[in-house]
C-alpha cells in the first residue's frame, strides 16, 4: 500500500527538469528584484555585513571580528556566504577603500544575494514536495502564499542568519517527507553515469573537504593562531585529518557495506546536509525543531518501522563533520570565551534567561503572525481547522498536512517558551503556515469542503482590522525584522511620508478578493484577484515601502555626505609584525614593494568634492620591530594624479632616501600573509552614542583602525569625545560627528571651548533617526 501511495503521485506528477528551472526562475523574479535598490537595515544587516567585510579584510575565514572583539553570537556560514558574494562582485576586496561601502552600486546586492538564494532554494524545494506528494496546483498556490506572504518576502531579502536557518529546514523537511512517501523508488542515473548519489557525495566533498584543507592550512601558517590551547603542536592537523577521514568513510560506505540503492536514502542524507548547514547558520535552533517535529511525526503515524530507514549513523556523521569543526577552530582560538559568549549567553542565556531583545508571554508572537502573514493569514483559522481534521496519517497529503501542523506547533511552543523574543523569532513557523494555507485554498477550489460563506465574513474583517493596523503604524512592516520596536515612521515634518492610500487599496482588495473566494460562482475569480493582488502588493512592498523606510533605519546617506564633505590629509600605513621564535619581525617586504621602485604611491578613496592635484599629503608609516623612532616614519607629497575613486601621491627622490635602509633589507624577504593596514587620513569621523553597527559597516571599519586615533567609536557615557581631543585631537582639524537626532546640545557640552562655537548640524533630514554635525578644533 505504501509502495502504490508512493508511485501513484509521481506517475501523476512527472516533474522535469525544465519545470523546476521554471519554479526556480518564478521564486527568484519575487524576491531578487530591486535587494540592491534600497540601503542595509541597521542594526542587524550592517552588524553581520562588517563581520562579512572583516573577513575579507583579514583574510581570516575561521576567526569572526566586529570592531575590535571577536564576533561570538554565530556561526560562520551566513559570514562565508557574504564574504564569497561581495569577493564575486568585487566589493570590499582585503576589505575594502575609504568610501567604498556607500559609493559601490554592488554592496547591498552583494551583501543581500545569499540569503535571497536561500530563500530561492527553501520555495523551491517545497513546491518539489508538494507536487510529488499532493497535486501540481497545491504546489503552485504554496509557492504562491509562502512567496507573498510579508514575513517571507521581506525577511528573506535582508541579510540576517535565521535565513540560512529557515530555508535549510524547508528543505529538510521537504526531504524528510519525500524518503517517507517517494524513497522506495531504485536510484538511477541521469547524466552518463551520474546518479544522484554522486551529486550528494560530492557535495559532502565540497562542504566537508573545503573546510579540512582550510584547517589545515590556517593553522599552519601560524601555529600560534591557536593562541588559547598552546599545548595543541599541530592543530590544524587535529582538526583536519579526522574530517578527511570521515569523509572517507562517507564515501566508502556509499559503496559498501552499506550502498546507497534506493531515493530515500539520497533524501535523507540531503536531510542531514541541509540540518548541518541550519546549525552552522544558526545554531542549535534548527537541529532542535526539526528533531522535534519528526520525533512527534513518527509518535503521530506510528510508523517506528520507518527509523530503520532513515540513515541515523550516517546522518549523524554529517552533521558531525559539517557542523563542528568551525566550532573546534574557535575555541582552538578564544577558548573558554568563545565557549561562555556563544553557548551560554547567546543560546542558553536567551533561552532560560533572556538576553537581549524583548520579554513576552505567549501571546507575543500574535501581532507579528497577524502582520507578518497578512493577507493570508485571514484564511488562517480555517487552515487550521481543516488541519485538525485532514492532518490524519491515512495518506501523503494528509501526512504532508500532519507534519505541517506539528511544524508549527514545535516552533510556536518553541519561540514562546523561549525568554528572549523578537518578531522574527518566530520565522521558522512561516513557511509552515504557508503550506497549512496553501493546501487549505487548495480544498476550497477542489470542493472537499463545505460551505465557507462564513469563513468569508471572518477573513474580510481579519484582513480590514490588520490593515488598519497597518494604516495607524505604518512601520509595522519594518519592525518584522528590526531589533528595536520603539522608533518611530518618518511621519513628521520634514518627511511626511504617508503610504496609507496604497494600504487602504490593497486592504480593500484583498477584503474584496476574500469574499468572492468564499462564494462558490465567483471562487476562481476571487482567487485569480487576490493572487493578482498578492503579488502585486509584494512588489510595492519590497520596492516602494522599503526604499523610504529603510532610509530612516540607516546611516547610508549621512555617511556619503561625510565622505563629499571631508578633507583629505594623506594615508597611514601600518605593516604588520610577526613574531617568531621570541623574535618580533617587521613587515619590510611589503614597504619594499610599495616603495622600492615607484615614485608615485597609488591610494584608493572616494574623492570629496574640490579634491585636485597639486594637495599636500602625508605619508605615515607605522613599522613595529624595524628600529624606527616611535615605530614611525612620515613622507611628504602631493597629489599628481587623480581617478575614479583613487589618486596618486608624488614621493620626492629626497624624501624616498629616508626608507633606503628599509627598502634594502625588506627586498630578499618573503611576502607575509597579511596585507598592510591602509586608511586615508582625512577629517575624522565620530560615531557617538551608537548602538546600530552601521557606523562601521558603512565606514568600512574607520571608526576603529589599527591606531590609536582611529578610535573614533564613543559610548555616551563611557568614553568622552573630549578625551579623544585632548589626546588626538589636531588644532584647525574639522570633526563630523554621526550621531542620533537630538544630541546637538548635550554634544556641545562634550568638547572642549574652541569646538563648541564651530558647532553645526550637516544632515538631520536624510533620517529622522541619526544627524551628520561637524566642528572645527
Amino acid at each position: 500500500a505504501l509502495a502504490s501511495e508512493a508511485i501513484a503521485p509521481r506517475r501523476r506528477l512527472p516533474i522535469t527538469p525544465v519545470e523546476i528551472a521554471l519554479v526556480t526562475l518564478m521564486a527568484a523574479a519575487v524576491l531578487i528584484p530591486g535587494i540592491w535598490s534600497y540601503q542595509l537595515v541597521d542594526p542587524w544587516e550592517t552588524h553581520y555585513g562588517e563581520v562579512s567585510r572583516r573577513m575579507l579584510a583579514d583574510d581570516d575565514w575561521v576567526h569572526l571580528h566586529w570592531q575590535d572583539e571577536s564576533f561570538r553570537s554565530k556561526p560562520a556560514l551566513t559570514f562565508w556566504l557574504q564574504a564569497s558574494s561581495m569577493a564575486a562582485l568585487g566589493v570590499a576586496e582585503d576589505g575594502g577603500y575609504s568610501g567604498e561601502m556607500v559609493s559601490s552600486p554592488y554592496t547591498e546586492l552583494a551583501v543581500r544575494l545569499p540569503s535571497t538564494l536561500f530563500g530561492v532554494l527553501g520555495l523551491v524545494l517545497t513546491w518539489w514536495m508538494l507536487a510529488r506528494l499532493v497535486s501540481r496546483r497545491a504546489a503552485y498556490i504554496g509557492l504562491l502564499v509562502i512567496a507573498t506572504t510579508p514575513f517571507y518576502f521581506f525577511i528573506f531579502r535582508q541579510a540576517l542568519t535565521d535565513i540560512p536557518m529557515v530555508a535549510c529546514m524547508m528543505g529538510a523537511f521537504s526531504c524528510f517527507l519525500l524518503a517517507m512517501e517517494d524513497g522506495d523508488v531504485p536510484i538511477k542515473p541521469f547524466l552518463w553515469r551520474i546518479t544522484p548519489m554522486h551529486v550528494v557525495l560530492a557535495a559532502l566533498g565540497l562542504i566537508i573537504g573545503a573546510q579540512a584543507l582550510y584547517y589545515i592550512y590556517y593553522f599552519r601558517i601560524d601555529p600560534a593562531l591557536a593562541r588559547s590551547v598552546p599545548h595543541f603542536k599541530f592543530p590544524g592537523l587535529t582538526l583536519g585529518l579526522p574530517m578527511l577521514l570521515g569523509l572517507g568513510s562517507l564515501v566508502v560506505s556509499a559503496f559498501w557495506p552499506f550502498p546507497l540503492r534506493y531515493r530515500r536514502q539520497i533524501y535523507m542524507l540531503w536531510f542531514y546536509v541541509l540540518i548541518a548547514l541550519s546549525v552552522l547558520a544558526k545554531g542549535l535552533p534548527g537541529i532542535g525543531i526539526t528533531g522535534a517535529v519528526c520525533l512527534f511525526y513518527f509518535i503521530a503515524t506510528g510508523r517506528w518501522r520507518k527509523l530503520l530507514d532513515i540513515e541515523i549513523p550516517r546522518g549523524m556523521a554529517i552533521v558531525l563533520l559539517i557542523a563542528v569543526p568551525w566550532h573546534v577552530a574557535m575555541w582552538l582560538k578564544d577558548g573558554y570565551a568563545f565557549i561562555h559568549e556563544y553557548i551560554f549567553y547567546h543560546n542558553l542565556g536567551r533561552a532560560m534567561k533572556g538576553a537581549t531583545g524583548e520579554r513576552g508571554t505567549f501571546n507575543y508572537y500574535v501581532a507579528p503572525i497577524a502582520m507578518g502573514v497578512w493577507p493570508w493569514v485571514a484564511l488562517l483559522p480555517g487552515a487550521l481547522v481543516a488541519a485538525v481534521r485532514r492532518g490524519v496519517p491515512s495518506s501523503p497529503e494528509g501526512r504532508v498536512r500532519l507534519l505541517a501542523g506539528l511544524w508549527v506547533c514545535v516552533a510556536v511552543a518553541l519561540f514562546t517558551i523561549v525568554t528572549t523574543k523578537v518578531h522574527y523569532y518566530i520565522l521558522p513557523a512561516i513557511p509552515a503556515l504557508g503550506i497549512l494555507i496553501a493546501l487549505f485554498i487548495d480544498d476550497v477550489l477542489s470542493k472537499k469542503v463545505g460551505s465557507v460563506a462564513v469563513l468569508g465574513v471572518i477573513a474580510a474583517t481579519i484582513v480590514l482590522f490588520v490593515g488598519h493596523d497597518l494604516v495607524l503604524d505604518q512601520s509595522h512592516f519594518i519592525e518584522l525584522f528590526v531589533y528595536r520596536h520603539d522608533r518611530p515612521w518618518p511621519s513628521g515634518p520634514p518627511w511626511n511620508i504617508d503610504l496609507s492610500t496604497p494600504l487602504w487599496i490593497f486592504t480593500l482588495l484583498f477584503a474584496a478578493a476574500l469574499m468572492a473566494f468564499t462564494v462558490r460562482r465567483a471562487r476562481w475569480a476571487g482567487f485569480a484577484l487576490l493572487a493578482i493582488s498578492a503579488l502585486i502588493f509584494t512588489f510595492w512592498a519590497e520596492n516602494v515601502y522599503m526604499k523610504p523606510a529603510a532610509a530612516h533605519w540607516g546611516q547610508k546617506a549621512l555617511h556619503a555626505r561625510y565622505y563629499q564633505m571631508r578633507e583629505i590629509h594623506g594615508v597611514d600605513i601600518k605593516y604588520h609584525a610577526m613574531r617568531s621564535g621570541g623574535r618580533c619581525i617587521p613587515d619590510l617586504h611589503d614597504l619594499a614593494r610599495d616603495f622600492g621602485t615607484n615614485d608615485d604611491y597609488l591610494v584608493e578613496s572616494v574623492l570629496p568634492t574640490g579634491f585636485h592635484t597639486g594637495l599636500p599629503m602625508t605619508i605615515r608609516l607605522f613599522v613595529p620591530c624595524a628600529g624606527l623612532a616611535e615605530d614611525r616614519i612620515e613622507l611628504s607629497g602631493e597629489v599628481s594624479r587623480i581617478g575614479h575613486d583613487r589618486f596618486w601621491i608624488h614621493v620626492p627622490e629626497s624624501e624616498r632616501e629616508t626608507l633606503s635602509e628599509l627598502i634594502t633589507r625588506g627586498r630578499p624577504l618573503p611576502a607575509p600573509r597579511r596585507e598592510p593596514w591602509i586608511q586615508v587620513n582625512a577629517d575624522r569621523l565620530l560615531a557617538w552614542g551608537l548602538y546600530w553597527r552601521g557606523e562601521n559597516f558603512w565606514s568600512g571599519g574607520e571608526i576603529w583602525g589599527e591606531i590609536p586615533e582611529t578610535h573614533t567609536g564613543f559610548k555616551l557615557d563611557v568614553e568622552s569625545i573630549k578625551g579623544y581631543l585632548d589626546r588626538s585631537g589636531i588644532p584647525g582639524r574639522t570633526y563630523y560627528v554621526v550621531s542620533e537626532r537630538g544630541r546637538k546640545n548635550q554634544l556641545r557640552g562634550k568638547l572642549p571651548t574652541s569646538a563648541k562655537d564651530t558647532l553645526k548640524v550637516v544632515d538631520d533630514t536624510s533620517s529622522n533617526k541619526f544627524m551628520l554635525m561637524s566642528f572645527t578644533l
